[in-house]
């Protein structure tokens, strides 16, 4: 026996202290311990493959690349028509206005012919429909081309220059390609801009639904691995298809949950893994070196060294 091998009794305080310490050291190397079965590998399209050959031990689907989905889901956007619903009582409303307008504030001096006139165009400003400029500018900036118009539940599709806005509807109003009959300086008086508001209304929640039916149609997958398939073989060139299958392994390892039971599980294993590494640990100094072991400082020495290696690497 070691000349190192004496004993002195240790008090009840001083096991219980020793005890505490010991399970400190298991609870640190199980808190950092990795969670999960994921392997870390690092590779680049384009160089070697520095691993034993990579063999899928379970079946996962296969990522498209983010350019190929962002490539689809713009090709699917260019069929995304929002959908407006047009306000009839506008047309109406307005339309009577003016009609009040004119009895009130241009009679005698401006002929009924130009009241019929203003009315047959604004009734077909309307019936094509107004969009505010926000909303119009926000289609035009988003490359929208066109919506749908909804009456009534009963939709169809318009591109945006069969469309106005305010702005537009005005210099429609003011155009006359017949200058003899319908003067300029006579519409001017007329301030016909009061008389044109928009009559589409954004309808946010029936718009929200044929967006996400479109997303739906977007496939984000392009083929699935199966277990025991081989995907690379050590020292291969990492190629498109590789790369794209190794990344598509990352994604489903990540994404991947554990049920309750194997959690549990792992952490049983890791609890006893630490626990074997600590006693075995204090029982080799307790056969050999058993004075390290009959002082605090010296039992807190051991472990904290212990733990060193564990965590750095």
């Amino acid at each position: 026996m070691s000349r190192f091998n004496h004993y002195n009794k240790i008090t009840t305080r001083g096991y219980v202290y020793r005890v505490l310490a010991a399970i400190g050291a298991i609870v640190t190397l199980v808190f950092f311990m990795p969670r999960g079965n994921q392997l870390k590998f690092e590779f680049k399209e384009g160089k070697p493959w520095n691993y034993p050959t990579f063999i899928a031990r379970e079946n996962f689907p296969i990522q498209k690349s983010e350019e190929l989905l962002q490539h689809e889901h713009d090709s699917l956007m260019q069929l995304y028509r929002p959908i407006y619903e047009m306000d009839t009582e506008t047309e109406e409303r307005l339309v009577m206005s003016f009609k009040k307008a004119f009895e009130d504030e241009m009679r005698p001096a401006t002929s009924y012919s130009y009241r019929n006139h203003i009315v047959e165009k604004l009734r077909r400003i309307y019936q094509a429909g107004i969009l505010s400029t926000d909303d119009y500018e926000q289609l035009k900036a988003n490359q929208t081309e066109g919506i749908v118009i909804s009456i009534q539940n009963m939709g169809s599709t318009h591109s945006l220059n069969e469309l106005f806005t305010p702005k537009t509807a005005y210099r429609l109003l003011m155009h006359e390609e017949d200058t003899t009959r319908y003067q300029r300086s006579v519409l001017q008086h007329c301030n016909l801009s009061r008389f044109l508001e928009a009559n589409l209304k954004f309808d946010k929640e029936r718009s929200q639904s044929q967006l996400d039916n479109l997303e739906k149609q977007l496939v984000r997958y392009s083929g699935q691995v199966v277990a025991g398939q081989k995907v690379i073989d050590h020292g291969d060139i990492v190629d498109s298809r590789s790369y794209n299958i190794l990344r598509s392994w990352h994604i489903h390892q990540e994404g991947r949950k554990r049920s309750a039971s194997e959690q549990i599980s792992q952490l049983g294993g890791q609890i006893l893994y630490a626990a074997i590494l600590v006693v075995c640990l204090l029982v080799f100094f307790n056969q050999f070196r058993s004075d390290y072991l009959q002082r605090p400082r010296t039992v807190m020495l051991l472990l904290l060294l212990t733990l060193v290696f564990p965590l750095l690497t």
